[in-house]
């Protein structure tokens, strides 16, 4: 709506709530003002029918004599009082009448003479009611039409002495004149000020709304100008709003997307609806956290799904928003970050890459044992003739090297190659063993030996086999370094135990201990404590962000001065969701 609409409108409003509280008021002041009149009215009848008693018990006991009686000189005296007497108010008047048989016969009246108004009226008649109730001999008030058929208040006693009846009475209209009249010249008044007070109030915010609008401008163009996704979520109303770069990113026109919760299901992807309809009583989502809670959320791991079908993995956060120090919703970003998934893999493959050229001389020894005791044993078996069990027992020599040569080939080509990440449930004893059985030559040539202790029961983990063996490959070779670097030799402890809902996976190198100031920062990309070209600093680093991927973690502590510890945690398959 324009600022324009919602000034009219709130002009509009802010008038039909003064002319409310205008006719309230004067409404109330009026019904005031008609109670007084008819106080007023009531006192000023009872005073004239006692005046004009009193007088005709003066002339009763006067010693004057009368021609027409004491009764008839009390009511001419009163007459002439009243002959210089025009009324009150504009409408105002006494009257007096007496009844002569069927008819009021009207004897004073101050107004309306010349009005072609009758001096009598039928006793019977719907006018001049006040006078009828006063002939009955009934005292009070009124509001009923007179003589003349107007409405008045009017106040009514009797003359018992004289037969007579008393109205004071003013007409209703001069009173309701008055205050309609004032109440008109008010809300007039008020309107004038409210115009000026919006036409002033225009003046002093135009400066402020033209700065809002050039704000909100700005930040809408820089909204859409980013490729960063954002919708708010207003929880009372149930209602998502969202950028333009958002539909951009879904592959959906502005108009085309729902904007409640059941369009949204559309975009989560299958693998994490469950998540996302959890969410839906408030209990679990990532989202509504920023809602329960009031704090920042931070979501790494969410695939959305565009409108041609094609999914794609963001990354979000969900900040609370808050009205009137309630959280009443959340506002959300999100950024595609695709590209960057195809370079952290491509990434972690360089540095698988450059762990196999660590070890691959190694292995290449390794290979050659084998390959040596191969082929020796096949040239005797040709050269000579043996005994039947001492071709057996030389052909066994032989499956069992070219087995173990096929273990170490199968062994590096699974780990260097690129491969499609996809989790499965891996035997954790069996990854540590065959990532051991890499670095044998490594051991052997540097005098390091490995001590094993694995859990006898199985430990089975939903993982990615590739990336859980970099995980540990990258702590064997690193403490294979440390202890070399070291002493020349030493001891790797391997264990691996059942931990609760989780596995843990502990390497223990008997080389020195880190430096306290660099213990918290080993997971840190790019820091390393080798010389220049010896180490990129990512190892630590891809192995944290492997396993924060995986919902586990990995730590790392002194052991005094007997060297370092490395813990791997991973969720185990009974903790699966």
């Amino acid at each position: 709506m324009k600022i324009r609409h919602r000034l009219a409108y709130l002009i509009i409003i802010m008038s039909v709530c003064v002319a409310g509280i205008c006719f309230f008021t004067f409404r109330q002041f009026y019904m005031i003002a008609i109670e007084e009149q008819r106080a007023w009215l009531v006192s000023s009848a009872q005073i004239q029918a006692r005046l004009i008693e009193s007088m005709v018990r003066f002339n009763a006991k006067s010693s004057l004599n009368y021609s027409e009686g004491a009764e008839a000189e009390a009511l001419r005296q009163v007459m002439k009082a009243h002959s210089n007497f025009k009324g009150f108010g504009k409408t105002g008047e006494f009257t007096i009448a007496r009844k002569e048989g069927d008819r009021i016969v009207f004897l004073l009246r101050h107004r309306h003479y010349n009005d072609g108004i009758p001096d009598s009226a039928p006793v019977d008649s719907k006018f001049a009611e006040p006078m009828q109730l006063a002939l009955d001999g009934k005292s009070g008030a009124t509001i009923s039409k007179d003589y003349r058929g107007v409405l008045v208040i009017a106040a009514y006693e009797p003359v018992s002495a004289l037969k007579l009846g008393v109205v004071a009475k003013i007409d209703v209209a001069e009173i309701r004149g008055t205050y309609i009249k004032s109440g008109i010249e008010a809300g007039v008044t008020a309107i004038l000020v409210i115009l000026a007070g919006a036409l002033l109030f225009v003046l002093v915010t135009r400066p402020v709304i033209v700065e809002l609008r050039q704000n909100e401008n700005t930040l809408r163009l820089t909204l859409d100008a980013t490729s960063d996704g954002s919708w708010d979520w207003d929880v009372p109303s149930g209602k998502i709003d969202f950028s333009d770069a958002w539909a951009r990113s879904f592959g959906y026109e502005r108009w085309e997307a729902g904007h409640d919760l059941s369009f949204w299901e559309g975009i989560i992807h299958p693998d994490d609806l469950h998540k996302f309809r959890d969410a839906i009583p408030f209990k679990e989502c990532r989202i509504h956290r920023a809602v329960r809670k009031g704090a920042v959320v931070h979501v790494e791991d969410e695939v959305f799904w565009r409108k041609d079908g094609t999914s794609f993995p963001v990354e979000y956060w969900s900040y609370p928003m808050e009205r009137d120090g309630k959280i009443i919703g959340a506002a959300v970003t999100f950024i595609d970050i695709t590209e960057r998934a195809r370079m952290q893999a491509q990434l972690v493959h360089s540095e698988k890459l450059s762990a196999v050229g660590t070890f691959v001389a190694g292995v290449a020894h390794e290979l050659n044992n084998p390959i040596t005791a191969i082929h020796g044993f096949s040239r005797q078996l040709i050269k000579r003739e043996y005994p039947m069990e001492e071709v057996r027992k030389k052909l066994g020599i032989i499956a069992r090297e070219a087995e173990r040569t096929g273990n170490l080939v199968r062994n590096l080509l699974r780990f260097s190659r690129k491969h499609q990440s996809g989790r499965s449930n891996v035997d954790v004893n069996e990854l540590v063993e065959n990532s051991l059985e890499l670095q044998t030559y490594q051991f052997q040539a540097e005098n390091i030996e490995v001590a094993r202790d694995f859990s006898e029961r199985p430990l089975t983990a939903h993982a990615d086999p590739n990336q859980l063996q970099q995980v540990f490959l990258n702590i064997i070779t690193n403490a294979q370094h440390a202890m070399a670097e070291a002493h020349g030799r030493g001891t790797l402890r391997v264990e691996t135990r059942p931990a609760g809902n989780e596995v843990s996976i502990i390497f223990e190198n008997s080389g020195r201990p880190m430096p306290d100031k660099i213990l918290p920062r080993i997971f840190d990309p790019f820091f390393t404590t080798k010389e220049a070209g010896k180490g990129s600093g990512l190892g630590l680093s891809i192995c944290n962000e492997i396993m924060k991927d995986h919902g586990g973690r990995i730590s790392a502590e002194n052991i005094g001065q007997d060297g370092v510890r490395f813990i791997v945690s991973v969720p185990a398959l009974s903790n699966k969701p």
